[in-house]
């Protein structure tokens, strides 16, 4: 069984799974207490004495009473969900601890400097390294990355992906999932939201904005991620394939599947016409997926850490 421990006990510790409406875990607590036979929580800090109470009365668990007393427990993975700002500062206390696994929130820092210093604390220390997005381990976004490599519909030429304001809190999820699908950015254009108010996050601001990516495999994606308030969610993708389009609509609750076919309106010509929709009837919970493979890796070679930096290099590049 391995041991965990908490760095912040806020939102996405615990806060984010009390809402009722949620169709996925969006916090680290509720999958680890479903996976209690493979992870046990045993230590947790956080320097506000509420939120760090609450936590460790809903895990049974003694608090710690700094974050010297934290990084002297003896755990297998240390989970981070302090603020971006101090992501950094987190990691770079354990980096002499037990923990054999870093698990950190997103986005990985504030900007790719921060994120590289993450990366070589990982990297002298060996520590496995993990940022939470979860997506890449959703049945039904690893479906169509399955789509994507089986050539079924050709090779994949584009994508346009639409989702929420603020680059860092929010649209990071877009960015990761386009170079998940697209592979690693070669290039990247783009520009700020300026039109509409940018959210404000632990005293952050964090700007929406747009961005054109060119991808070593060849796709180019584009990224609209505006929208005058927070409060209007989106995440939708439409992806674009020599033999046809698929779109991925209200994140992953159905896929739309159109194919070249003969036009009605003009004589010897093709359109993309809808063959195809599929509704997610999968209920498996991502979240336990991403923990599963974090148990099963921990005694295996350490990943290539190196992409993990791409996020906060498009997210910088937007920032110009």
């Amino acid at each position: 069984m391995l041991k965990v421990g908490f760095i912040g006990c806020g939102n996405a510790a615990i806060y984010l799974d009390e809402d009722p409406l949620k169709r996925h875990f969006y916090s680290h607590f509720k999958p680890l207490k479903i996976l209690e036979g493979k992870f046990v929580i045993k230590a947790a800090y956080d320097p506000s004495p509420d939120s760090l109470s609450y936590f460790c009365d809903a895990a049974k668990i003694n608090p710690c009473k700094s974050l010297q007393d934290f990084t002297r427990q003896d755990l297998d993975v240390v989970v981070v969900t302090t603020p971006t700002l101090n992501h950094l500062e987190s990691i770079e206390s354990i980096k002499y601890s037990t923990a054999k696994v870093i698990v950190c929130e997103k986005p990985l820092g504030l900007n790719r400097y921060q994120a590289s210093q993450i990366l070589g604390i990982a990297k002298e220390f060996n520590k496995k390294l993990y940022v939470n997005y979860p997506r890449r381990y959703d049945v039904f976004y690893e479906n169509v990355l399955n789509l994507i490599h089986s050539d079924a519909l050709g090779p994949l030429i584009s994508m346009i992906g639409y989702t929420d304001n603020s680059l860092l809190m929010n649209a990071s999820h877009m960015i990761d999932i386009l170079l998940w699908f697209g592979g690693r950015p070669l290039d990247v254009k783009g520009h700020l939201d300026r039109q509409n108010p940018p959210r404000l996050v632990h005293g952050e601001l964090d700007h929406g904005g747009y961005a054109l990516i060119k991808h070593d495999s060849g796709c180019t994606s584009f990224m609209k991620a505006a929208n005058t308030s927070r409060e209007k969610h989106m995440f939708e993708l439409d992806l674009h394939f020599e033999g046809g389009r698929v779109r991925l609509l209200d994140d992953d609750k159905s896929t739309e599947q159109y194919e070249w076919l003969p036009s009605d309106q003009h004589t010897g010509m093709q359109e993309l016409k809808l063959v195809k929709k599929e509704f997610n009837v999968d209920t498996s919970q991502r979240m336990i997926r991403f923990y599963d493979e974090i148990f099963s890796n921990i005694n295996n070679p350490m990943q290539d850490l190196d992409p993990l930096l791409d996020v906060n290099f498009v997210i910088d590049e937007i920032y110009g």
